[in-house]
């Protein structure tokens, strides 16, 4: 690229990560799973062990490993998990910019801007806005696809394990390329096995050996929860996922998987091998391994980042390798289609910022006594510092792979239940009836069991507190006046979510008192159920 005109780029990609990761915050909360790692990351700082809630033993429910430790050590810096997570995503996306350009190496402006915007305006950024790891992921993925294009075995090895290091899923995307690096390049392929054992292999089995010793798993304990249910394809694929995967292919990025379709096709197949394990790595395999995974928690389509990426770097390749006008246009229509959604998705997300129960968590710190049992593991146990049980087992190994039980809540003994579900589920079922099936009903029924058998008083709270307040401040600002004027326009429900949460207050907490103040101040309101 020409000096000036790469930096008109940085300058683009400089503001555009200003605006997102700094500005943008200032009208939000961070989205509820995102906060889970937040802990973690929190507690690694203050206490030296990475652990769901001060003092806790040794365990990892988060996803981003790397993301974690990032954020822990720029928290030297800036006190708040969340800014320290902006910080790095910031950061991160400058990084894939300069991987994607560099890959790119052309001087054609049209597919330099084209590809720019498919990334700031991706819908999964505002995945990486609300603090989730997606674009730091991203970014590691970039890393090993320059690395695969333009390196040798060994700098593709190390990337690599860093890449899995991260997350392990990257394992989906990293092993067709190092199989196909191993044995494309000149060097004989038992040379190139015993670079990749070396750099790659070695590497990880250190990395295993530590996860053991230290939290006596290898893989984080969201790789692990197990869920039951009838709702499987041969067992395997729910079918919730099924749908997921299909509609992300169907609805969000067809014209960029129909023009690269079609250029293959008009091409009659005729294109290199590194296109092929390009597209491979990069979308195919990652798409059918979302077919296993329960994509209820997938914000944002976060979990497509990898496929998204990979259909935008090998369209780009196509484009400046062989001037493919079909193709053009269809990342023209592509940049059209992820614009419209991403302004969308924009305008939902600024619902965060009226999250009740952030503000009622930061003031339940003020009680460092009071026992947590949550199925809503993030937000109320990153702000309130309490000692927390996990009740759906993301971060309580116990409960990993198993339905909880009434005994592990007579066990645990917390002042403090809260759980998240539909309001016609907060009923007492009789323990005959009661199923001991892992799903989120039966894990709802047993909580609620136990709170009636134990005289808990019982309280529904707001999620959004625009419910009960009608004196909140309302944030001004050009952005948001963007982001509604668009919600407007294309009609994006934006009204308060009259969503409940319950909490349950135990009648013996020597902070009945306190809690039952504090919930009443942030709109709750007391409820029976009957027996």
């Amino acid at each position: 690229m020409k000096i000036r005109n790469q930096s008109i780029l940085i300058t683009i990609s400089a503001l555009a990560c200003l605006s997102y990761f700094y500005i943008t915050p200032g009208y939000l909360h961070p989205a509820e799973d995102a906060s889970i790692l937040f802990n973690y990351a929190q507690n690694f700082k203050e206490t030296g062990v990475i652990s769901y809630y001060p003092g806790g033993p040794a365990v990892d429910g988060s996803t981003d490993f790397l993301y974690l430790l990032l954020i822990s050590l720029v928290m030297n810096f800036i006190h708040d998990a969340y800014s320290a997570a902006l910080l790095v995503s910031g950061i991160s996306t400058m990084l894939m910019l300069f991987f994607i350009f560099k890959l790119l190496d052309t001087k054609s402006k049209g597919l330099q801007y084209i590809t720019l915007f498919l990334i700031l305006f991706s819908q999964q950024i505002w995945a990486a806005i609300l603090g989730y790891g997606t674009f730091f992921f991203a970014m590691m993925i970039c890393w090993v696809i320059l690395s695969y294009w333009k390196g040798n075995i060994t700098t593709l090895s190390w990337v690599s394990a860093l890449a899995v290091i991260s997350r392990p899923d990257a394992l989906v995307t990293v092993l067709p390329l190092l199989l196909h690096k191993i044995y494309s390049e000149q060097e004989k392929p038992l040379k190139n096995i015993s670079k990749t054992f070396l750099f790659f292999g070695l590497p990880l089995l250190l990395y295993g050996a530590f996860r053991w010793w230290y939290f006596g798993k290898i893989l984080p304990l969201s790789f692990d929860v197990n869920t039951a249910g009838n709702d499987k394809v041969w067992g395997l694929f729910p079918i919730h996922s099924i749908y997921h995967v299909r509609e992300y292919a169907i609805y969000y990025i067809s014209p960029g998987l129909i023009g690269l379709l079609l250029y293959i096709i008009k091409s009659k197949f005729k294109i290199k091998s590194k296109y092929y394990i390009l597209i491979l790595s990069t979308i195919i395999l990652p798409m059918l391994a979302y077919l296993a995974i329960r994509e209820n928690l997938d914000f944002s389509r976060r979990y497509f980042i990898v496929p998204y990426i990979g259909l935008v770097i090998v369209s780009a390749l196509f484009i400046r390798n062989y001037k493919s006008i079909t193709l053009s246009f269809f990342s023209i229509l592509l940049l059209i289609r992820i614009v419209m959604i991403s302004m969308e998705q924009g305008s939902k997300s600024l619902a965060h910022y009226y999250n009740n129960i952030y503000n009622l968590a930061q003031e339940l710190s003020k009680y460092p006594e009071v026992k947590l049992a949550t199925s809503e593991a993030g937000i109320i146990t990153w702000k309130s510092r309490l000692a927390t049980m996990d009740i759906w087992g993301l971060n309580t190994p116990e409960l990993t792979n198993r339905l909880i039980n009434k005994q592990d809540l007579k066990d645990w003994n917390p002042d403090l239940i809260y759980i998240h579900a539909a309001e016609i589920d907060y009923v007492y079922v009789p323990d005959d009836s009661l199923k001991t099936v892992k799903n989120w009903l039966n894990m709802t029924h047993v909580v609620v069991n136990e709170i009636v058998e134990q005289d808990y008083s019982t309280f529904l709270v707001p999620f959004d507190f625009r419910a009960y307040r009608d004196d909140h401040f309302e944030n001004v600002g050009l952005l948001k006046s963007l982001l509604k004027f668009i919600s407007e326009k294309r009609n994006i429900k934006r009204q308060p979510i009259y969503r409940n949460e319950l909490f349950a207050i135990h009648l013996n907490s020597p902070y009945r008192a306190e809690l039952k103040q504090l919930i009443e101040k942030f709109g709750g309101k007391q409820i029976y159920i009957k027996k």
